[in-house]
This record gives C-alpha cells, structure tokens and sequence, in this order.
C-alpha cells in the first residue's frame, strides 16, 4: 500500500512537472515570456514556480488554521464523511443547484449565499483534507490536514482529470458542513 501511495505521489509530480514545462513552453513561444534563455523568461518560470508554491502553502495553512480554530465542527465534518460519502456529495449537489436556481438571478441573495458556502467550505474542507492525510499515513491531526490539503490543491491543478475531481471532493465538503452524523446512543 504504501508502494502504490509513493507511485501514485510520483505520478502526480511528474504529471505537475510535464504541465509546467507546456505552459512555460506555450508561453515562451506565444505569450510574454520571450525566447528561450532571456531574462524575460527566466523570470516568467521563478514567477510562475513561486505562485503556484505559494498557493500550496497558504491552503495547506487556511485548513491547518479552520481545523485549530473549529475543530469540534471539523470533527462533526469528518464522522460525517465517514458514515454517509455519498450523502454528503449528494446534499453538495443539492445545494449548488438550489443556489444556481434561486440565488444566481438575484445579486443581494447571492452577496449573502457566498460567504455562507465560503464558511461551510471552511468547515468541510479541513475534514476532507484530514482524510486525505490520514489516507498519506498521517496519525497526527495538523500534519494531515496539511498534506492532505497539498496534495488536494496539486491534483486539483491538473487540468480537466484534477478539475473533476476537485469538483467532486468540494461537493463533497461542502456537503458534509451541513450533514448531521449519526448518534451512536448505548443502549
């Protein structure tokens, strides 16, 4: 198992490296990076390497902290996620077509709606990122809500294949804020 996590690791650095060598060639080529070897564009692939870094690293830190800040509701998020998957996903559906349909037309309602799924996604997001961790091998909470979140936002970068699938998990998280776990009673 732990093989199949290092190759699928692998897989997904070689996947990032090969997309950023074609943007940095599309953009040498065509864009405003210049010819191969000038300054120009030397300092379009450092920008473009330090941005995509950097978005790693301050997601992986808004889930460490939504996780330290919330961590009963993140907790609540996670058994959620545990028991019903596939009703979390669906009740993620559920609401972004309800928001497509009632929300989208009207600007007021939707100036309400987007900070409301913003903080259920705060909610949501560091539960998923935890299993997603936890799947890594991580035991210790914070260190899997932190790889769980770097691995999440570089597969979600890949284009098409990591925009499905990052669709899907945030249906997912999102749905699992609102979701109630069962009560275990003992009887």
């Amino acid at each position: 198992m732990k093989r199949m996590k290092r190759v699928m690791m692998v897989f997904l650095a070689l996947v990032w490296g090969l997309l950023f060598l074609a943007v940095a060639h599309f953009l040498m080529r065509h864009g405003p990076l210049g010819p191969l070897g000038s300054p120009q564009a030397l300092l379009g692939l450092a920008t473009l390497a330090l941005l995509g870094f950097l978005l790693c690293i301050g997601v992986a830190a808004c889930a460490t902290l939504c996780n330290a800040l919330w961590p009963h509701s993140v907790d609540r998020c996670d058994a959620a996620l545990r028991e019903f998957p596939l009703r979390c996903w669906l009740v993620g559906i559920l609401i972004v077509l309800l928001q497509i349909l009632i929300v989208a037309p009207n600007p007021v309602l939707l100036a309400v709606a987007l900070p409301i799924d913003l903080f259920l996604l705060a909610r949501g997001f560091p539960a998923l990122a935890a299993r997603i961790g936890e799947g890594l091998g991580e035991s210790v909470r914070p260190r899997a809500v932190a790889r769980g979140m770097v691995l999440f936002t570089v597969a979600a970068g890949v284009p098409v294949l990591g925009w499905l699938l990052g669709l899907g998990l945030l249906l997912q998280a999102l749905g699992a804020a609102v979701v109630p776990p069962s009560r275990v009673t003992a009887g």
